[in-house]
């Protein structure tokens, strides 16, 4: 069976398409975005009811543009439930594959230490520091961040 493509393409051009993510991720450099994008999907190999599909509609809501909520005018709304999944989490945390937390505390690092919004720094920055209590690891500085990615976008320029 032959493939054949459609004669015109299936979304017509448009003149100006806002991107699907937030305004103040693009500000950021690509790798950081890309690192950044890796962490919408949630983990796959674990059973219901996962605990950590709660935090990566938290990042999705302050990364994507999908979402109805204003994010910072619902802060205090959400903050029980988040208390609850995190603890949760925390329990569970060695049960989760290594590689999607590396991805999950990435994210929100990238969130606490870069989003425009006090209130939603704060509300990560506390994430990260009760993700990282779990894990039983230290969190990176924004100073070691920044110097490491920039150690990441001078290497991947060289080649």
């Amino acid at each position: 069976m032959k493939y054949h493509s459609p004669a015109k393409p299936i979304f017509p051009p448009v003149k100006k398409i806002r991107p699907a993510i937030q305004d103040w991720v693009l500000y950021l450099p690509p790798l950081v975005q890309s690192d950044l994008l890796k962490s919408l999907r949630g983990c796959d190999t674990m059973p219901f009811p996962d605990h950590s599909k709660f935090l990566v509609k938290e990042i999705r809501k302050v990364v994507t543009r999908n979402d109805k909520d204003n994010y910072s005018s619902n802060y205090f709304k959400y903050q029980g439930k988040l208390q609850e999944h995190l603890y949760k989490l925390k329990d569970y945390i060695e049960k989760y594959p290594t590689h999607f937390l590396v991805h999950l505390l990435e994210a929100v690092k990238i969130i606490a230490y870069t989003h425009p919004n006090q209130e939603t720094r704060d509300k990560f920055a506390y994430i990260q520091l009760q993700l990282h209590k779990g894990s039983l690891t230290n969190p990176e500085t924004p100073s070691e961040m920044k110097r490491r990615y920039k150690a990441k976008i001078r290497s991947t320029r060289m080649k």
